[in-house]
């Protein structure tokens, strides 16, 4: 059985993955689509941000979920994005990604309106589950 028949990848859920590095993005990216996940990626909150203002409706409405890299080098990281995001897109389940375990906003993720932390590098199980949940959140 695949990890993506064990945990029932639902259709429902589009994930944007948000990260600088094109390698760290790419694998992640991969590893959502082989569980089925309709996937987008971006290297920067404004490039984020203008990939799903460009999204078409869909009926039903796809639940979307950002992982969102903490630190950007070059343009807008989690830190940014997310009250924009927010705005733009309130039922957005997002998802704080970093290696930066003392920066405070991973303390205190939720009152910065991220629904979980997801601290690299983490496996593919955790990544599975962790979305897992969150489509399967109301």
């Amino acid at each position: 059985m695949s990890l993506n028949e064990s945990l029932g990848a639902p259709q429902r859920c589009r994930i944007l993955v948000m990260d600088d590095e094109p390698l760290v993005r790419e694998a992640i990216a991969m590893l959502l689509k082989s569980m089925q996940y309709d996937v987008l990626d971006a290297a920067t909150g404004e490039e984020a941000l203008q990939i799903l203002r460009e999204l078409p409706p869909t009926d039903p409405p796809l639940l979307l979920i950002a992982l969102l890299d903490l630190t950007v080098l070059h343009g807008q990281g989690g830190h940014e994005i997310i009250d924009p995001l927010r705005q733009e897109f309130p039922d957005v389940k997002a998802v704080v990604m970093t290696g930066r375990q003392d920066d405070p906003l991973v303390a205190n993720f939720e009152e910065h309106g991220f629904v979980a932390v997801l601290s690299k590098p983490f496996q593919a199980k955790d990544l599975s589950e962790l979305i897992q949940r969150l489509c399967d959140m109301p």
